[in-house]
């Protein structure tokens, strides 16, 4: 009965029913698993965190309606029961577990299981069937430095960008990875500006609580009413989503950091490149699909020699074709 859990149609639906696990169309109900772009949309009753659900309202419209779930909190839709289980990826992020009469179903989301600086602890929900991403499933070579070593290595390469008299521009997405970013440099007693795009989530995790150290944000022209802002970037450390290119190019005597886990293996788009992920690496994804202790692992968001890779391991899996997942820096 596993196989009639759900259906991809492309976006995965719950079986007999008009609920859907991260849809990219308008649906009746969205359960989202976190604010990244490529993960919401305006539906008419969305399930998620309190934290997702302020991502999603700053994004997509604070008229949105929906139901905010606390961790582990079951919640009855229909014929099916709810719960959301931390992911590890960003503030808010979770896991869904749906359970009906005819078994349960996990989904991860984005995710990832080692310790960060602003993201809730991941946990592994058990389930019959599990729905997993594997965007760096490739084989062992995707395999990331501790978050510790990361940090070092970044405050090490900001200092000598200042000490030569230029400005380190960090390209970071503007949820998730600029936030860990700045706490990854707090208490080193470095001059951090951030993008105003940025600075508009950075309110959000202070709001729940996650300490991002100081900071000021950047305008084009400092604000005679508040001591927060700046126009003056000399010998500063900036936090910029990559995409904001015409701004980047604003930015006098700079030199660029991409923060992106493909970074791993070199980078074209930057000076230097440092592979700081949100998602689980190699293994870390053979770690939840081995812990999950589900009957088959339906694999996504990556190739599917992650698949031929777990059923070498002694476990049941298929390579799910679904929507593909955008490759956020």
């Amino acid at each position: 009965m596993l196989g009639h859990l759900f259906q991809c149609d492309p976006d995965i639906r719950l079986a007999g029913s008009e609920i859907y696990l991260d849809p990219a169309e308008p649906r009746k109900i969205g359960i989202i698993s976190h604010g990244h772009s490529d993960h919401i949309g305006r539906h008419e009753h969305f399930i998620a965190t309190p934290a997702t659900a302020a991502f999603l309202r700053v994004r997509s419209g604070d008229d949105l309606k929906g139901t905010e779930l606390a961790y582990r909190q079951p919640h009855g839709v229909g014929d099916w029961t709810v719960e959301l289980f931390p992911a590890g990826h960003v503030l808010g992020s979770s896991m869904i577990r749906v359970s009906s009469a005819h078994g349960s179903l996990a989904y991860t989301g984005d995710f990832r299981l080692k310790p960060s600086y602003t993201a809730e602890p991941a946990e592994v929900p058990e389930a019959d069937a599990v729905i997993m991403e594997s965007t760096y499933g490739g084989g062992p070579e995707w395999t990331f430095p501790s978050r510790e070593e990361l940090r070092e290595r970044l405050a090490a390469l900001v200092r000598n960008i200042l000490g030569r008299d230029k400005t380190a521009v960090l390209l970071a997405y503007s949820l998730g990875k600029a936030q860990e970013a700045a706490a990854m440099l707090r208490g080193e007693n470095l001059p951090l500006v951030v993008h105003p795009v940025v600075a508009r989530i950075c309110g959000i995790y202070e709001r729940h609580g996650i300490d991002l150290g100081a900071y000021e944000v950047w305008a084009k022209q400092a604000s005679l009413f508040s001591r927060r802002t700046t126009a003056d970037l000399r010998r500063k450390i900036i936090i910029v989503p990559p995409h904001m290119g015409r701004d980047i190019a604003r930015i006098p005597n700079a030199e660029t950091i991409a923060l992106t886990g493909w970074a791993l293996h070199g980078t074209r788009d930057a000076d230097h490149g440092l592979p700081l992920s949100d998602h689980a690496d190699f293994g870390e994804l053979v770690s939840f699909a081995e812990s999950s202790r589900a009957s088959v692992v339906y694999v996504t968001h990556g190739s599917k020699r992650f698949a031929d890779e777990l059923r070498r391991r002694g476990i049941r899996a298929e390579f799910l074709r679904g929507k593909p997942q955008m490759r956020l820096f």
